[in-house]
This record gives C-alpha cells, sequence and structure tokens, in this order.
C-alpha cells in the first residue's frame, strides 16, 4: 500500500519517506538500516516508474496540440 501510494508522489519524495519510514521504526542503527535495505529499492522503483509513466501520458496528451 506505501509503495503504491508514494508513487503518486514521485521519486524526490519516494527516497524522502522511505528514509524517514525507516528512521521511525527502527530502533538501533542496525535496524534501521535492515528497514531501509528492505524498502528503499521499492519505493525507487516505484517512484522512477511513476515519474516515467506520467511523462510518457503527458506527451501523448500534449501531442495532439501540436
Amino acid at each position: 500500500m506505501g509503495v503504491a501510494v508514494m508513487q503518486l508522489l514521485g521519486f524526490p519524495a519516494t527516497y524522502l519517506v522511505a528514509n524517514e519510514i525507516a528512521i521511525a521504526t527502527g530502533e538501533t542503527e542496525e535496524e534501521r538500516q535492515v528497514v531501509n535495505d528492505a524498502i528503499m529499492p521499492k519505493y525507487l522503483v516505484g517512484g522512477f516508474a511513476t515519474v516515467t509513466t506520467f511523462s510518457v501520458i503527458t506527451a501523448g496528451i500534449l501531442e495532439k496540440f501540436l
């Protein structure tokens, strides 16, 4: 659910939110690193996919005006 919601925000926000989740849930630095390693790839790929998809859709719509 978190990855799906974060896809609406795009890349920079996905990185920041994943870091904040790791800081909030991990009690020690080791726990934070484990959480960060588990969720960061998912959030980053979700953010990149969203930005790319949105760009293609927007270009397709604007192409009709050219």
